[in-house]
């Protein structure tokens, strides 16, 4: 095949292929060390030189220059998703680079041996596993997050991408070690040993680690399905490539120890605290805001737009462990001893919840990638210039309370503004009643997409600056309500809503960007953490 053929090794000539073996999984498993080791000192790098930039504050340059804007452009569309699954191209760009560098490692040095290259590929494709593990960590304190300063929420893309890497290689080495037990008469034979059914059954896991993690997948059945199955398979696998082949081990006891210190760091995330209100708008849709009693001092650092997951303790840490929904944090007391949380009322935590007076409850977070721009846009002020909001259904519960920190923060709606898509009136009642609170002038459109005749009458959406679109009489559109004048200024742009809107919102926004305009986008993959 491929002008390989079947080459069977002296014992000499076997321990050659066994060092060569190592030598390959080793180089594999430096790669990312030297990655990482380099956008470190890049960043570290960058953030010198900026600091020394703003001491010298230079005077403001002319209007952007075409070389500029052509590379804001690229930028822009090299980072623009594809689709869901698929994400923006600059990552799939990555992700073919690194397997055909996997590749090129897996068959370096084989000859013409099949076995050699069918091994080399399975031993590759173990090697790449610790980096898989390290990459599911969700602490801030997780080495990669230290280098890259990414957040889980971003690095949890590359590790969707790398374990489909891993499963290529692995469903490779398989296919060609059944291939060869066929061609050899030995298929039913070496079924009937340990060695490769325990191959078999980990290829297999890996299959079902691969299904789940689809977009498809964790959308019809997260927090039930997708979440608890991936910690429970990510566990067997472990078990099934130990077991599997001895020289692999010093890989797959990294997967194990990785998989260990995930499930520690996350259970010292876990804080016990009081429910000791709880309210729910009447008329909302699903939807309830909760108010959490706590003596907790680390609260004080937690930020508007994180998230946290809540479990009802039962008496023991982890009794619900399927049964966790993210809240968003809307708002930290001043004295850090209460939390506001907004919350859909899914099956199972929140429905449970609404019931709940004065019980102790479970807390495990903050996390999300607010923590990483908000605390410089809240402290930038006006000086951060344009920021639009844009949040379509429930994707307002991560987008209201940052649009209520900054315009906190701001003390006013000056280049502050916010646009909000729900079905009916009941959708948004939750939110009015948040923004009535803030006892502030906003600046919010709520656009109203399938409200039934004379809802005016009976819901009352007094809030200064709230104006509300029927787009049934309105007839409007995203390209409408993305509308901006040219300008060479930053824009901050975030968006929380359905993969839809968003890809629609982009391609709108997009068009100023090919003007010049620069556009900061931040995006939140709302429902999909954990």
């Amino acid at each position: 095949m491929l002008g390989y053929e079947y080459i069977f090794p002296t014992p000499a000539e076997y321990e050659v292929v066994r060092q060569q073996l190592e030598t390959a999984g080793f180089t594999a498993w430096l790669m990312p060390i030297l990655l990482l080791i380099n956008v470190y000192v890049y960043r570290s790098l960058k953030a010198t030189f900026a600091s020394i930039s703003i001491s010298i504050s230079p005077k403001k340059g002319p209007s952007s220059s075409r070389l500029q804007i052509l590379a804001r452009r690229i930028h822009w569309n090299l980072t623009q998703p594809l689709n869901q699954t698929l994400g923006p191209p600059s990552r799939l760009l990555a992700a073919f680079a690194y397997l055909f560098y996997l590749v090129y490692i897996a068959q370096a040095d084989t000859g013409k041996s099949y076995l050699h290259l069918t091994k080399s590929l399975g031993h590759v494709a173990v090697s790449q596993l610790p980096w898989h593990y390290l990459l599911a960590i969700k602490s801030p304190n997780s080495p990669i997050t230290i280098a890259t300063g990414l957040t889980h929420e971003r690095l949890n893309a590359w590790h969707r991408i790398l374990g489909r890497i891993i499963a290529v290689l692995a469903f490779g080495h398989a296919a060609l070690y059944l291939k060869f037990f066929v061609d050899m008469g030995v298929l039913k034979k070496r079924l009937g040993d340990w060695e490769p059914r325990l191959g078999l059954a980990a290829v297999v896991t890996m299959a079902g680690l691969v299904v789940g993690s689809l977009a498809v997948v964790r959308r019809k059945s997260y927090y039930r399905g997708f979440y608890v199955g991936h910690v429970l398979m990510s566990a067997a696998l472990v078990v099934e490539l130990w077991l599997h082949m001895r020289w692999t081990r010093r890989y797959v006891a990294q997967m194990g120890a990785w998989w260990v210190v995930n499930a520690v760091l996350r259970a010292r995330q876990v804080k016990a605290v009081e429910a000791s209100v709880i309210e729910e708008a009447s008329d909302a849709d699903g939807l309830i805001v909760l108010k959490l009693g706590s003596k907790d001092a680390v609260i004080d650092t937690w930020i508007p737009g994180q998230h946290v997951y809540i479990r009802l303790a039962d008496g023991v840490i982890g009794s619900t462990v399927g049964r966790k929904n993210p809240f968003t944090i809307a708002d930290v007391s001043k004295d850090a001893t209460q939390l506001t949380l907004v919350a859909r009322k899914l099956a199972g935590t929140t429905a449970m919840l609404k019931n709940c007076h004065n019980k102790a409850i479970l807390l495990e977070g903050p996390y999300g990638e607010a923590a990483e721009y908000m605390p410089s846009l809240i402290k930038a002020g006006k000086s951060a210039g344009l920021i639009t909001l844009y949040a379509a259904g429930v994707g307002a519960t991560y987008i209201l309370p940052i649009y209520l920190a900054l315009l906190k923060a701001r003390g006013d709606t000056v280049d502050l503004r916010m646009k909000w898509f729900v079905k009916t009136p009941a959708d948004a009642v939750w939110g009015v009643d948040l923004l009535r609170r803030a006892e502030k002038r906003v600046f919010v459109s709520l656009f109203l997409t399938r409200a039934q005749s004379g809802w005016r009458g009976k819901y009352k959406f007094d809030v200064p600056g709230l104006v509300v679109h029927d787009e049934r009489e309105e007839r409007g559109s995203v390209r409408r309500i993305s509308s901006m004048q040219r300008s060479d200024k930053e824009v901050t742009v975030m968006v929380c809503g359905p993969p839809g809107f968003s890809a629609q919102l982009r391609a709108e926004i997009g068009r100023y960007v090919k003007f010049g305009t620069r556009v900061v986008w931040y995006e939140e993959e709302f429902g999909f953490g954990g």
